[in-house]
């Protein structure tokens, strides 16, 4: 039987819209600050399963089809999201892809806002 999801519904479907937007190549800078700030929210003895979680629904994954470019709307990929939106290091931590963990976490300054955060920096 599978276990509950630790994840709230708003979480869930902020991370739900993220990857979506990042399958199309699209900007998600939009929903990331309520995706954080669900995050922030996440019990620390539930961070385990909440790790599990995130990439999934947001689509965190190392490797990601390359769709045909467009001339009129260029696509951006997890990489270049990275480099625009520094909040989104904060999602970037739970990446499947090795080399957007270790971006991610130098570009976080300071205190981690989550004990996900935590979790992610060490136990990785």
């Amino acid at each position: 039987m599978a276990k509950k999801s630790v994840l709230s519904a708003d979480l869930a479907q902020a991370l739900a819209t993220i990857g979506q937007k990042l399958e199309r190549g699209l900007r998600v800078d939009g929903q990331l600050l309520s995706a954080i700030s669900g995050m922030s929210e996440i019990p620390a003895d539930a961070v385990g399963q909440a790790a599990r979680e995130i990439p999934e629904i947001a689509s965190l994954f190392r490797v990601r089809p390359k769709p045909v470019r467009s001339l009129f709307w260029p696509r951006l990929s997890d990489e270049q999201q990275l480099q625009r939106f520094p909040e989104f290091a904060y999602l970037c931590l739970f990446h499947y892809d090795g080399r957007l963990r270790s971006k991610a976490l130098r570009l976080i300054s300071g205190r981690c806002r989550t004990p996900s955060c935590l979790r992610r920096s060490f136990f990785d």
